[in-house]
């Protein structure tokens, strides 16, 4: 949250917020229309539902549009922790939270009103799911593993490799 006001919304964050403006009907479409130009955005829907109904309930400023994204960003801290406790031990897990919270890089995009964010939370907390289904051998997990899954493709299209590398390990480690 430090600064997370002090640069103003540029192009790609614009486009967030164009999206998060439309109707239900028109987030779904995935349309832009700018006068004299009309294309359709690269980018599935979910992300600009959430900022859509984020914006109607507490405005349009900057930090309302960056919200969800912090929201995800820290959320992704104590998931880091719980995917390095599952796969090794408690030191493990605290070295991973320690590394994602000082990453530089996802700083930056802990700061910016796209979803990246959310698909990595989405990513780190399917996997987590997975393999605990995989570890403990319930289907329940699984279960909630796929549904993730599905919520992140419906965030950002290339989640399909996620889910594709999820059902090859699933494929592989599954018991008969």
């Amino acid at each position: 949250m430090w600064r997370i006001d002090a640069k103003g919304v540029w192009w790609d964050e614009s486009l967030s917020l164009y999206r998060a403006q439309q109707s239900i009907a028109g987030i779904l479409s995935s349309r832009i229309d700018f006068p004299g130009s009309s294309t359709v955005d690269q980018h599935p829907p979910l992300y600009f539902l959430l900022l859509h109904w984020a914006t109607r309930l507490w405005g349009e400023s900057d930090l309302v549009l960056r919200l969800p994204s912090v929201f995800f960003a820290t959320l992704v801290v104590p998931l880091l922790y719980a995917m390095g406790v599952r796969l090794r031990d408690p030191a493990t897990g605290l070295l991973a939270a320690l590394f994602g919270a000082l990453s530089p890089f996802y700083l930056w995009y802990a700061q910016e009103a796209r979803m990246y964010t959310m698909v990595t939370a989405l990513g780190l907390a399917s996997t987590w799911l997975l393999w605990r289904a995989l570890t403990e051998r319930k289907w329940p997990w699984a279960l909630a593993a796929g549904l993730l899954g599905c919520l992140g493709v419906a965030t950002q299209y290339l989640f399909g490799l996620v889910v594709l590398c999820e059902l090859l390990l699933s494929l592989f480690l599954w018991p008969p």
